[in-house]
């Protein structure tokens, strides 16, 4: 068994020879590698948001990452859905003479009592469904749900029915166009409806990113939150240009300190958001 230390986390590797210890190494670096790309384009945030979404198997946002890695450096193509070489042959597909699988790390479950806990992880192989042929699968990747119903007003009333935050309008500020005391949101009154809903979204990040109990820096704090406005945005057809701005200025001073937790926030509040912007509907969809 060997343990790895990966920012703040540890990972214990169970069993496996020599070359299996040298490819986990690898397949940190590649991580690693994956999480400075994603914590310096805004764009690449959106795109992980979207293979976690699209998945038949609930992978950790590690696993899409690393597998990822994999994939683009040997295709510079991306990931798409994930699965074992004998869950595509349930689904009627054969994974691809030749094709070599991607690496990620399962975790080993012990269960204790009524908990669950991981004590360590080994390596597992899996196939991106562009490394397979068959059976025509049909899912729709588009937005299934309609946003013709988002409208500003829509926005303030479902974060009022489904959080204690209430939405107020009332900032003349051109140094702050929005804040949360995490018990409401203020927000400019002199800028787009689509300007608003994307300061709207900011800040109720900021509350479902626990920004009041956590300790992180502001720049982290800050990147967080714009980050989550940016996909939720992007995912409402919403161009929001300042964003990337935005998360430039806070990204340069502390991206050493960007770390798998912060992106997983990212990824798992964007989620949120836009169920509760839906009304809860895209949840039949996941």
């Amino acid at each position: 068994d060997v343990q790895y230390n990966y920012y703040q986390y540890q990972i214990y590797l169970i069993g496996g020879n020599k070359m299996t210890k040298v490819k986990t190494r690898q397949l940190l670096n590649g991580l690693e590698e994956e999480l400075q790309k994603f914590s310096s384009n805004p764009d690449d945030m959106y795109k992980h948001w979207q293979i976690c979404r699209k998945q038949f198997h609930n992978y950790s946002l590690r696993n899409i990452m690393i597998a990822n890695w994999q994939l683009y450096g040997r295709k510079k193509r991306t990931v798409e859905k994930l699965a074992s070489y004998k869950n595509w042959q349930k689904m009627g597909r054969q994974v691809q003479y030749g094709e070599k699988g991607l690496k990620i790390l399962a975790p080993l479950i012990k269960k204790n009592d009524e908990e669950e806990d991981c004590y360590g992880f080994r390596q597992v192989t899996v196939f991106d469904i562009s490394q397979t042929e068959g059976k025509d699968l049909f899912y729709d990747d588009n937005d299934i749900v309609s946003k013709t119903d988002l409208t500003l007003s829509n926005i303030c009333k479902r974060i009022e029915k489904e959080t204690s935050l209430s939405v107020i309008f009332d900032m003349d500020s051109k140094i702050t166009k929005g804040e949360t005391d995490f018990t409401k949101i203020r927000c400019v009154k002199n800028v787009s409806d689509e300007e608003k809903m994307c300061i709207i979204w900011h800040e109720l990040a900021h509350n479902l990113l626990c920004h009041n109990e956590r300790k992180l820096s502001d720049s982290l704090m800050e990147m967080e939150a714009e980050s989550v406005s940016f996909i939720v945005a992007k995912y409402f057809d919403i161009e929001n240009k300042s964003s990337i701005r935005y998360i430039h200025n806070w990204n340069l001073e502390k991206i050493n300190k960007f770390s798998l937790e912060n992106a997983n926030q990212i990824v798992k509040v964007s989620d949120r958001i836009i169920e509760m912007m839906i009304d809860g509907k895209m949840r039949l969809f996941l």
